[in-house]
């Protein structure tokens, strides 16, 4: 094969990785819906088992966290080492040092939902 050929064959099946993860996310919505018409996060028949199960994922603003720590004078020492470090913030407000409901107000949290798909239950 030439490289022009193994090319065109590499962006050939990324793009149908791509289609099939639009239909996988596709059903994934689907088969959501309808786990959660049934009133459950399971499914199994004699050949197949699903679960859903749902996650909860926390996303840190750790510029504004900086901030906020420096703002209320904080020396960097205390929280820093090459960005803001989350185990000497706890730190801190295990301290009582910050209010915990101020760091809150620097992060994000998302519902993470997984399926588990097994073939031979």
């Amino acid at each position: 094969m030439t490289i022009r050929e193994l090319v065109i064959d590499y962006h050939t099946i990324a793009q149908e990785i791509k289609m099939l993860e639009s239909q996988k996310k596709d059903l994934k919505a689907r088969i959501d819906l309808a786990l959660a018409a049934e009133d459950t996060n399971k499914f199994q028949d004699g050949q197949y088992s699903a679960v859903l199960s749902s996650s909860q994922r926390v996303k840190y603003d750790l510029e504004g966290i900086e901030h906020l720590l420096l703002h209320k004078g904080i020396p960097t020492t205390s929280f820093l080492a090459s960005k803001v470090d989350l185990k000497k913030v706890e730190s801190l407000i295990a301290e009582g040092l910050v209010d915990p409901l101020e760091i809150a107000a620097h992060t994000e949290v998302k519902t993470i939902k997984t399926l588990t798909v097994k073939e031979g239950a």
